[in-house]
């Protein structure tokens, strides 16, 4: 009796310790990849002068076998991450105020992708020059609940853990001119 007692709890302890190896928790980037398409300068000249705009585009794919949500901001200093294009780097999206921020889960299924374009702010972005280069973006993400993971960079959140991208991306330029042509009078 008490030789099956022993092995009982021989075979009851070997149970745990197989849940406690499929319960081990995965790193992020085997969850999802990320790819930053490109980085774009919009440039708009006005009749009262000329304005820069940037726009950063990524892809995010899903690698796990269950669909997996992820939630982006419409405030941009939650959003705020480091990025390195070339030898340069970049603070994108520093601290700011906003009166409401408005989450939106992308829905994600296995193998899928969801396709981000934002706008960014930095102090040195000007200094991108048109042409490929070699992007490392590294996005924070918080494990809000289980498989919903949301963008999170403000600098009191301590639970964050990086999505990291290293990718060849294009810097573009496109040029809006809204001046007003003389009419001519012929």
């Amino acid at each position: 009796m008490k030789t099956c007692f022993i092995l009982f709890l021989i075979q009851l302890a070997s149970f745990s310790s197989f849940t406690q190896v499929d319960t081990e928790k995965k790193p992020l980037n085997s969850r999802f990849k990320l790819h930053v398409d490109s980085i774009e300068r919009k440039i708009t000249v006005n009749k009262w002068g000329t304005d820069s705009t940037y726009l950063l585009n990524y892809t995010v794919t899903n690698l796990s076998a269950d669909t997996l949500i992820y939630i982006t901001n419409s405030c941009f200093y939650y959003n705020h991450f480091p990025l390195q294009v070339g030898k340069l780097e970049f603070d994108i999206n520093p601290e700011g105020g906003c009166v409401a921020n408005a989450m939106t889960p992308h829905s994600i299924a296995p193998g899928e992708s969801f396709h981000k374009t934002e706008w960014i702010t930095a102090a040195n972005l000007h200094l991108l020059t048109k042409g490929e280069w070699t992007a490392v973006l590294s996005i924070p993400l918080v494990n809000h609940e289980e498989k919903t993971y949301r963008i999170d960079g403000r600098s009191f959140v301590k639970n964050s853990e990086p999505l990291t991208a290293v990718s060849q991306t294009k810097i573009v330029e496109t040029i809006i001119n809204n001046k007003k042509r003389k009419k001519s009078n012929t």
